[in-house]
């Protein structure tokens, strides 16, 4: 895991100058099998790429995960219609229906359960990274109307009948303020997190709000499954960065982080264990390892990541972050 000793390299986020561990990580969702370096600070704790693929995009091939066009359904089922009200009351719709159906609906994500009530139909919205947009989506059909997407790697822009945009634009190109910016799994693809912040406070109206949900360093998963933690994902995540490290940007920045809580789903556990038996995700995925994993065993891995979660070990974090 541990190749050598780098000396005076700058954290890109902490700024410290002492000397870092170099490590060499494996890009295995794909099965490329394209090796690159990463350094882990020894303040903050950030793990971070020391050289940014020139091809980067071409780890972005068009069937990657959040590419996929949302499902645009003729008529809307009896599940679809209740879901869309358990929604609309974990965004703040206190009305009898949404209430009542939120009892016998599935919860939303955890973060949607813990910071809806602080959206408002009402608000300028930005989603940075947002791939083909399915959060969007979702958000305009329960009533928010004032919503843009942009991901810097989609293959063409798109404008709904309902206005809703998504377009080929990396952050900097945003000059517009907005009420609330979220980075869904998306702040980790992206260089130099000092500047990101700096830019997100002046795009970021004041007492607006931003959303960070990433994967973290500081996790059970990671100090477990080393070179094999699913959530390195080199070279598509940059930074993997950890609590101390946003505390830090925030500081540099002058946010406020009002809260952080782990939210991470058992992927980090099960894909770890893929990677752990020299497999791809992609070759995991086209079938055939079926019997790898028992009924009993992906309980286990569900049960861990909920207690990791609880106990602030689990491997994806989101914060919230105030102007």
């Amino acid at each position: 895991m541990y190749t050598k000793e780098m000396k005076e390299i700058a954290c890109n986020v902490c700024l410290d100058n002492s000397e870092k561990v170099q490590i060499e990580i494996t890009e295995k969702q794909y099965g490329m099998g394209d090796k690159f370096i990463y350094f882990e600070c020894s303040n903050c704790g950030t793990l971070q790429i020391t050289n940014i693929p020139k091809n980067l995009a071409n780890y972005y091939p068009s069937n990657y995960y959040s590419f996929k066009t949302p499902l645009k359904n003729q008529s809307q089922s009896f599940k679809d219609w209740r879901s869309e009200q358990a929604l609309k009351h974990s965004f703040g719709d206190k009305g009898i229906v949404t209430k009542l159906i939120s009892y016998i609906s599935s919860k939303p994500e955890p973060w949607i359960s813990r910071y809806g009530s602080k959206f408002n139909l009402s608000n300028k919205i930005l989603d940075v990274g947002c791939g083909a947009g399915h959060l969007l989506y979702r958000m305009q059909s329960v009533g928010f109307k004032n919503l843009l997407g942009i991901d810097p790697f989609i293959e063409k822009e798109t404008v709904n009948n309902n206005g809703l945009s998504i377009k080929a634009l990396d952050f900097y190109s945003i000059s517009e303020q907005f009420d609330f910016i979220m980075f869904h799994h998306s702040f980790e693809h992206m260089d130099n997190p000092i500047s990101v912040f700096a830019h997100l406070k002046t795009v970021l109206v004041k007492n607006g709000f931003a959303l960070i949900r990433i994967p973290v360093a500081d996790s059970y998963a990671y100090k477990k499954y080393g070179v094999n933690w699913a959530n390195l994902d080199a070279p598509r995540h940059l930074f993997l960065h950890t609590k101390k490290g946003i505390k830090i940007l925030c500081e540099q920045a002058k946010l406020e982080l009002l809260d952080i809580f782990c939210d991470a789903p058992d992927f980090g556990i099960s894909v770890s264990e893929i990677y752990q038996k020299g497999i791809s995700l992609i070759e995991y995925n086209k079938g055939g390892y079926d019997n790898m994993f028992t009924n009993e065993m992906k309980k286990e891995f569900n049960s861990l990541t909920n207690k990791l979660n609880v106990n602030m070990e689990g491997d994806c974090a989101c914060f919230l972050v105030k102007n």
